[in-house]
């Protein structure tokens, strides 16, 4: 539908010196892995002192990332990381922002409450269950669908 430019995709399973390797070869602008992936990588190039010259943004899926791992990729890949909450049921939730590193939820397709023991919605600052109604699965609603994470609100961004 649009033109893009070409997207490259190497499995988990490869050796870190060779995805390190691979990576070189097409000195990406943007890369998206997991954070436990993303600090053998970034252990790798600051031990080899190797740099990716065309590096933007680093994006991280399906685990959380520390605010060490964080600061190394600052140092090491000279750019910021950006993380994405995400599930397998329902997908994209909530993107983390560049200013304030909250997560703003994908409303245009989805609605996602935190939730107390009580069913009642947890202030900002507070831990509750996420529950989420997807708007665009036609196929197989979710609605009120607990996905078994626990998360924080913030306040606005």
């Amino acid at each position: 539908m649009h033109r893009t430019d070409p997207a490259s995709l190497l499995s988990l399973g490869t050796d870190i010196g060779a995805q390190a390797g691979w990576l070189l070869e097409r000195d990406p602008d943007y890369l998206l892995t997991y954070p436990a992936n993303l600090t053998a990588l970034e252990e790798h190039f600051r031990a080899s002192g190797a740099r990716l010259a065309r590096m933007k943004e680093i994006r991280t899926v399906g685990e959380m990332v520390s605010q060490g791992l964080r600061d190394k990729c600052r140092e090491t890949f000279g750019v910021e990381l950006l993380d994405v909450y995400r599930s397998q049921e329902v997908g994209y939730m909530a993107v983390q922002c560049p200013e304030s590193e909250l997560f703003h939820i994908q409303s245009e397709t989805m609605m996602v409450e935190i939730l107390g023991e009580d069913g009642a919605p947890t202030p900002p600052g507070e831990v509750g269950r996420v529950v989420v109604t997807n708007l665009h699965n036609f196929a197989m609603p979710l609605i009120r669908y607990e996905i078994r994470d626990y998360a924080e609100p913030g306040e606005p961004c």
